[in-house]
C-alpha cells in the first residue's frame, strides 16, 4: 500500500542491520553542531508568523502556527515552492488519523491516500533540490546513501528523507505546540522564563518532558530475553510507553509539575540507544526560537482557552486546537 511505503522508508520503523546506516546517514546532517546553520532560517520564519499572530490578536496555534511553522521550515531546506507548502500544510492536518488507535474504513482510504500524495510531492521536491544543487546537506546525504553497502536501503535519497520528513511536517509541529503550550499554561513559569530567558533550554525540556508528542511505540524482541525477571520470548510485541516514563515518580520528583529548576536530562522523549531520535537536535533548536519568541518583552502571550481539547484515541498527543491571544505591550 502507498501508506506502507512510507512507513518502509522511515528510518524510525527499520531494523538492524538497515537502520543503523540509515539513521546516521540523516543524524549526522541534524546533530547539535550542525543545525545552527538553519538558525537563521527559523528565525526569520518564526518573527514572520508570530508578528502576524499580534496582528490579528489571536489564533490558532495549531493550525495557524505550529503547522505552518513545520512545513515553511522544512520547505525552506528541500525547496518546496508557496503551493507545494499550502498542500502540505493541509496534508499534515488530514494525516492524524494515521496514528489512531483505530481506524474506520473511510479514514483508512484517506490515509492511503494523503500518504501516496505527501511522498510524491516531497521526494519530488528533494530530487528536484538535489538536481539543482542549491542545498549542500542532500548532496552529502546522497553521497552517503549511494556508498552505503547494506541490502534494502531505499532507492533514492527523495524516499528516504521524504519519508524522514513525515515526522518533521507532521510530529514536529505536535511538539512544538505541545512545548508551548506547556509553557502558557503555567503562568508563573512563563513570568519566570520572560525574566530570565537564559531558561528556554529548561523549558523546552520540561515541555517536551510532560506534553510528549508520540506517546508510545512499538518493537518486536530479536532474541529471547530476560527483563525484571519477566521472560520474553523472541518476536514478541513490545510497547515503549514514553508518556508514562516521562511522569515516573521513581525518576522526576513531583513529575507532573512544571519545574523549570529540573536538572535537564532523564527523559524518555526522544528515546535512546541505536533508536535516540535524530531529529531532537533540530526539535530543539526550533523550539527555542519560538519560546524565545513567546516571551519578549513587547508582547503578551497567552491562551484564551486554558483547558484546549486534546486528540482522543491518538497514538499521538496532539491538540486539536489552541486558540491564543497576543498582545502587544
Amino acid at each position: 500500500s502507498r501508506f506502507q511505503r512510507l512507513v518502509a522508508n522511515h528510518v524510525f520503523t527499520m531494523n538492524p542491520p538497515l537502520h543503523g546506516p540509515m539513521r546516521n546517514l540523516f543524524a549526522k546532517q541534524f546533530m547539535p553542531g550542525n543545525v545552527v546553520r538553519f538558525a537563521p532560517i527559523a528565525e526569520t520564519i518564526v518573527k514572520e508568523l508570530l508578528g502576524q499572530a499580534c496582528d490579528r490578536g489571536e489564533i490558532d496555534y495549531v493550525a495557524e502556527f505550529a503547522n505552518v511553522l513545520a512545513v515553511r521550515f522544512w520547505g525552506e531546506l528541500i525547496g518546496l515552492t508557496p503551493g507545494e507548502e499550502s498542500t502540505l500544510t493541509a496534508m499534515s492536518e488530514q494525516i492524524a488519523p494515521a496514528f489512531f488507535l483505530g481506524r474506520s474504513e473511510q479514514q483508512t482510504e484517506a490515509v492511503e491516500r494523503i500518504a501516496g500524495e505527501y511522498l510524491t510531492l516531497v521526494s519530488g521536491a528533494i530530487d528536484r533540490t538535489l538536481a539543482a544543487g542549491t542545498q549542500p546537506f542532500l548532496a552529502e546525504m546522497a553521497a552517503a546513501l549511494a556508498s552505503a553497502e547494506v541490502d534494502g536501503k531505499p532507492a533514492r535519497i527523495g524516499l528516504l528523507l521524504g519519508a524522514i520528513l513525515m515526522d518533521g511536517f507532521h510530529t514536529m509541529a505536535v511538539g512544538l505546540a505541545n512545548v508551548s503550550y506547556a509553557l502558557l499554561a503555567n503562568r508563573a513559569a512563563h513570568d519566570r522564563l520572560r525574566a530570565d530567558p537564559s531558561l528556554v533550554t529548561a523549558a523546552f525540556y520540561e515541555g517536551v518532558r510532560l506534553e510528549t508528542a508520540a506517546t508510545f511505540t512499538q518493537r518486536y524482541a530479536l532474541d529471547d530475553l530476560v527483563h525484571h525477571d519477566v521472560a520474553i520470548p523472541r518476536g514478541t510485541p513490545i510497547t515503549m510507553l514514553w508518556y508514562a516514563g516521562n511522569r515516573d515518580p521513581a525518576a522526576f520528583v513531583q513529575p507532573d509539575s512544571y519545574d523549570l529548576g529540573r536538572s535537564i536530562g532523564g527523559g524518555t522523549t526522544f528515546g535512546g540507544g541505536i533508536h535516540l531520535c535524530p531529529g531532537r537536535s533540530i526539535s530543539k533548536l526550533l523550539a527555542e526560537i519560538v519560546l524565545t519568541e513567546l516571551i519578549r518583552a513587547d508582547v503578551l502571550v497567552s491562551l484564551s482557552d486554558s483547558t484546549p481539547p486534546w486528540l482522543a484515541g491518538s497514538s499521538m498527543h496532539q491538540l486539536e486546537r489552541m486558540p491564543v491571544s497576543f498582545t502587544r505591550l
